[in-house]
């Protein structure tokens, strides 16, 4: 069988018709995304011949949004003897209603699942699911070969178990473990899916061309699938992952994924020997990038030097509090982390930090002071990551220790714990989201490679500065601090100052919009990190001109809503005028970057609005998917106790789904009334620029949405 043909296609009805037993793999992936594991082990297979002579293995991926009940439609008609799925955390209930469907029309169908959701797992899926007839728990390979040598085709089952590593069998109605599985002592004696032609290298690119260049992790971190295995780290030797990187160039390719935790850790001359070949390849073409993984306690100048060539480094920072490093088994030294970064800095090597969310002993107070840590070190990105009890880990197994509460099915998100409830880690989660939206969106987290770009990132600007475009205004803007106010012929100067600085722009609904456009540029090339448009919401209108807004690198927007303190608010109107947002609340794709959708606060003045007219309003914001909304500093809080108390049950509604609200000083007292830490909290609150500031908007006669 000619290799391509390994994968079958739903679309062009594939038919594999043979006197051979089918075995068919199965994957179903998040958009964007492919399987490298239904790929290497169709592969495998197909590459011994005593399984060869036996068997007819393909492999087939859906993705999870499609209707799997298609899917379910063509096994049924193609009719597998063996039925493989690689189980995992985004696809375990479609994986169990499919092999349960399957079952009961094809009864005689032997079920294998695999992957990590089976790897350590603490649920027995063979009582769960009695459509699963094996498991295999860990690495695949030689397990997968073992099971199809002992498989038998008459009895439709395993003869003798025990000869099968990491396999997972009834006997007595119990689920019984055959021990661990067999692995491969090097990478390099599994055949390579990119060198076989099957990896697409046109489309599922949102992880780029996936390069397996080690297994294994030398560290335990109980959060992590990989830390809770025992195995010996085994690597890719550097010509393996160099000749798929040059296939895969040559068909095409410019993304690739490194998946190598150790690789900028301990073997400096393995380092040396596969950055040379990048840095050679990237000064052929630009449009080149890497991405790996990095500890930075362990990135020295030598390392920094070498790493310098790769476009994204990938750095778990995690926690920087002592008693959360400690419970999950982290490796965190300030110093050493610190002086890696500096490393980086010094030889312009662009990096990302990564925190989580809701780990053992970390307060909100203790995040918060993570978040603020993570963005001084001016990473290119921050991503914060909900904390999640994924299945096989140690701290899944350790969940009733710490308290944790956290939702029984995939994607095991935790909703409180010993250190933090349900409200705060919901606060935690929306602000979280409002910080990494605002952070990323800067010119040089989205274009890294132009040349004129500033070579930093920050949060809280050094300079900020204010142009008004509006008619007949000379106010300085909503704070007034660290602006400079500006005529529409006079902001030489400013361009002058513009480099690692944020521009916010005030337009009215009469602005020029070429001319607009013209200072945006000037402004970017003079090295501005970003640029927020605070418009009225009439701007929104024209979607077109919003796309080449975007397009032009305006991805901050501020608007009103509403009505000033004392004038009545048409709640219909005003949730009409909220509708325009939906120009600029949405999805982006720009030439050579990734989408993303721009980051929009919406300021909401409820002047004589009632509570329940705020509801209809903000529950359509919140709908919208809006980032963040605001209410002005000087908004009075109700005085009826049902009304604050349906304010702050609003409030909470409205955080659930990571819209941040960001409300007046006074709110947060409230709100945080029964936590000890409550001044510090509000203290970096305001630091990170998440305690409303306006009182009115840029100017007296700016007309409100």
């Amino acid at each position: 069988m000619d290799l391509s043909e390994i994968e079958l296609d739903i679309a062009r009805a594939h038919q594999p018709k043979n006197d051979k037993e089918l075995v068919l793999l199965v994957a179903i992936n998040i958009p964007g995304y492919y399987s490298l594991p239904v790929r290497l082990l169709a592969l495998l297979a197909n590459t011994k011949e005593n399984i060869k002579k036996k068997y007819d293995v393909r492999f087939i991926e859906y993705e999870r949004e499609q209707d799997w009940r298609d899917l379910q439609d063509y096994i049924n008609q193609i009719n597998p003897a063996i039925l493989a799925f690689s189980m995992n955390i985004w696809n375990r209930d479609i994986c169990i209603d499919l092999a349960g469907n399957i079952k009961a029309e094809e009864p005689e169908t032997t079920v294998l699942v695999g992957g990590q959701e089976t790897t350590g797992s603490v649920v027995d899926y063979l009582e769960m699911v009695p459509a699963f007839d094996y498991i295999i728990d860990g690495e695949g390979e030689l397990p997968f070969l073992e099971f199809l040598g002992n498989w038998d085709p008459e009895t439709q089952k395993i003869a003798d178990p025990g000869k099968v590593s990491g396999l997972w069998y009834r006997k007595s109605g119990k689920a019984v473990k055959t021990g661990p599985a067999n692995t491969v002592r090097s990478l390099d004696e599994i055949p390579s899916p990119i060198l076989a032609g099957l990896v697409p290298m046109h489309s599922k690119r949102n992880l780029g061309v996936m390069l397996e260049g080690s297994r294994g992790c030398p560290f335990r971190c109980s959060f992590c699938f990989e830390g809770g295995k025992r195995g010996t780290v085994r690597s890719a030797s550097v010509d393996r992952i160099t000749q798929e990187i040059d296939y895969a160039v040559g068909q095409g390719a410019h993304y690739f994924h490194i998946m190598d935790p150790i690789l900028c850790s301990h073997d400096t001359e393995r380092l040396k020997s596969l950055t040379n070949y990048i840095s050679n390849l990237s000064s052929k073409s630009k449009q080149i990038t890497f991405l790996v993984e990095a500890y930075a306690e362990f990135i020295t100048d030598e390392i920094a030097a070498c790493m310098k060539n790769i476009a994204i480094i990938d750095i778990g920072l995690q926690t920087i509090h002592p008693p959360t490093v400690k419970s999950i088994n982290r490796k965190y030294r300030p110093v050493a982390f610190r002086r890696g970064l500096e490393a980086l800095q010094r030889h312009g090597a662009i990096y990302n930090l990564y925190l989580i969310c809701g780990l053992p002993y970390e307060t909100l107070t203790t995040y918060l002071k993570g978040i603020l840590f993570a963005i001084e070190q001016q990473p290119v990105r921050v991503f914060f990551n909900e904390l999640c009890l994924l299945n096989g880990t140690d701290l899944r197994r350790e969940a009733d220790t710490y308290g944790y509460h956290y939702d029984s099915s995939p994607p095991y998100l935790i909703h409180a714990n010993k250190w933090m409830t349900k409200e705060e880690l919901s606060m935690a989660w929306a602000l979280s989201a409002a910080v990494s939206a605002q952070y990323n969106l800067s010119i040089f987290g989205i274009y890294k490679d132009t040349p004129w770009l500033p070579r930093k990132c920050h949060y809280i600007p050094k300079k900020q500065h204010f142009i008004n475009l509006k008619n007949n205004c000379e106010r300085n803007g909503p704070t007034g601090t660290n602006r400079k106010p500006l005529q529409n012929n006079g902001f030489d100067h400013l361009l002058r100052d513009a480099e690692n600085a944020d521009f916010d722009i005030a337009i009215d609904n009469a602005v020029d919009k070429n001319y607009l456009l013209q200072l945006i540029g000037q402004v970017h090339l003079a090295g501005a990190v970003r640029i927020k448009l605070i418009t009225p919401t009439a701007l929104f209108e024209d979607e077109a001109f919003i796309d080449l807004l975007v397009n032009r690198g305006v991805w901050h927007f501020k608007t009103f809503l509403g009505q000033l303190v004392g004038e009545a608010i048409n709640v219909k109107d005003a949730i009409e005028k909220a509708g325009r947002l939906k120009s600029v609340l949405r999805s982006f794709s720009l030439r050579g970057a990734a989408h993303f959708s721009p980051f929009v606060e919406i300021v909401v003045y409820p002047g004589k609005l009632d509570p329940g007219g705020l509801r209809l309003l903000l529950m359509q914001l919140k709908e919208m998917r809006a980032p963040m909304i605001s209410l002005p500093a000087d908004y009075v809080l109700p005085g009826d106790q049902s009304e604050l108390d349906e304010l702050y049950s609003l409030f909470f509604e409205t955080i659930e789904d990571r819209t941040w609200m960001r409300m007046p000083e006074d709110f947060y007292q409230i709100c945080l009334k029964d936590n000890k830490e409550r001044e510090e909290i509000i203290s970096m609150l305001k630091k990170l620029q998440l305690v409303s500031e306006d009182i009115s908007p840029p100017c007296a006669d700016y007309k409100i949405g």
